[in-house]
């Protein structure tokens, strides 16, 4: 019962509501009320470096949205924001895999309106989130999909924590080790790969893609190969440890990809992909574009 009420009070379109009719009613049992009940609101925020701006739902339970609302896109993984602001403005198809709430897709579909993106997000509370944020955007160039993505379509299991109070930007399809288990819940979900999903939609071409799916990218990557091959794109990717690094950089050395650390100084040309105790994220470029290609 409680988590449903809760859940109720999280709607963008009646928290305002219940806060607003608490304020007005003269009795500290109210007031008491309303310190319990976080405020939801819509956020709007300028893009870094460029004229627009994007529209984002601060849920408290959001830990993304609530970093964005404090410190504003600049200041959210700022080695990142900025250069893929400028990669995706002449790009066609853009994949986000692992979208969360949805702020590169958004990003994305705010700097270039000729772009088009698809979003991939399992996880239902941030599907729901995600649903929101397209929607106050008005964003037509963004299909959103509740699907994960990885190495084989089906029904698969998906952990998430087992929190009612926060959305999780750790779910993955990669279990936990043993020692955090009981802190975790397993759900099913729907899975597909990219080769797939190209297939079924006869999407012409991959400009962009970004994957963050928690040590789940080699998955991705893998499920991709055909794709990769036929159209390809450019690559951010999420880099969280030795295994997964090792298994990301055997697929992309037979695709023919150059390894590029994202640093707040710009890219860093690697020979080798190696988790960076500072810096998260990778981008990975066909060898037959130049580095002076890059902005």
């Amino acid at each position: 019962m409680k988590y449903f009420l809760k859940k109720i009070l999280f709607q963008y379109s009646i928290n305002p509501l219940v806060r607003g009719g608490l304020r007005r009613i003269p009795l500290s049992v109210a007031q008491q009320l309303l310190k319990r009940i976080p405020e939801v609101r819509i956020v709007e925020m300028p893009v870094p470096g460029t004229n627009f701006r994007i529209k984002i739902l601060s849920d408290p339970r959001d830990s993304v949205g609530q970093q964005l609302l404090q410190n504003g896109i600049s200041r959210y993984e700022p080695e990142l924001t900025g250069i893929f602001s400028k990669l995706v403005k002449d790009k066609h198809v853009f994949l986000d895999i692992g979208a969360n709430c949805g702020l590169y897709s958004l990003l994305a579909c705010s700097v270039n309106q000729n772009l088009k993106t698809y979003a991939f997000e399992p996880e239902p509370k941030c599907f729901s989130l995600l649903q929101v944020n397209r929607k106050i955007n008005r964003l037509q160039n963004l299909t959103i999909i509740q699907r994960a993505v990885t190495d084989r379509s089906g029904i698969l299991d998906f952990h998430t924590p087992d929190n009612h109070d926060h959305l999780s930007t750790m779910s993955s399809l990669i279990g936990q080790d043993s020692g955090c288990a009981k802190d975790w819940k397993t759900v099913q979900v729907v899975a597909i790969t990219v080769d797939e999903f190209v297939r079924r939609n006869n999407i012409p071409g991959i400009d962009l893609m970004k994957v963050d799916v928690e040590k789940a990218e080699p998955l991705v990557l893998s499920g991709a190969r055909e794709s990769i091959r036929r159209f390809r794109p450019l690559i951010i990717c999420e880099v969280l440890a030795h295994a997964e690094a090792v298994k990301i950089e055997e697929i992309l050395k037979e695709l023919n990809h150059r390894f590029y650390l994202i640093t707040k100084n710009g890219l860093n040309f690697k020979d080798r992909i190696e988790p960076h105790s500072q810096y998260l994220n990778y981008l990975f470029s066909p060898q037959e574009i130049s580095p002076g290609m890059f902005p």
